[in-house]
């Protein structure tokens, strides 16, 4: 599950599908679920509609803010998951969605964002002493 639009070029998407990829050479049955706007057709995904460009970052982000989540809950319904992967899990509302309806299935979550440029963890401190 990715949370942008799967007919548009992006890091997140291209890693979707390779990971996908490379999955189903290895014998599993993988379903890649996201965005995708009408009209657009992409090999190997099930998308859904209700996409909506919001701009942030310099980037165009275009997510699946208007599909409603009963939609997803009769897909995951149909479709019983072992597994979910969800790529981004804190960018609305897909991903959401697919956490709360899998209750059953494990899942995994890849995080893709991180500030530019990186900044350093803060230093560590020691724990005060027990009183």
């Amino acid at each position: 599950m990715t949370p942008y639009d799967l007919a548009d070029e992006g890091g997140v998407k291209r890693h979707v599908l390779h990971l996908a990829e490379g999955l189903r050479r290895g014998g599993d049955d993988v379903t890649v679920l996201g965005p995708l706007r009408a009209g657009a057709r992409v090999d190997g995904v099930c998308g859904f509609g209700g996409v909506v460009d919001i701009p942030a970052n310099g980037a165009s982000n275009r997510l699946a803010l208007f599909t409603s989540p009963w939609t997803l809950r009769r897909f995951f319904d149909a479709h019983p998951f072992d597994v979910v992967h969800v790529h981004e899990p804190y960018v609305p509302l897909l991903t959401y969605y697919a956490m709360w309806m899998t209750p059953a299935a494990a899942h995994v979550a890849t995080f893709h964002m991180y500030p530019n440029p990186p900044r350093p963890s803060p230093p560590a401190r020691a724990p005060a002493p027990w009183p």
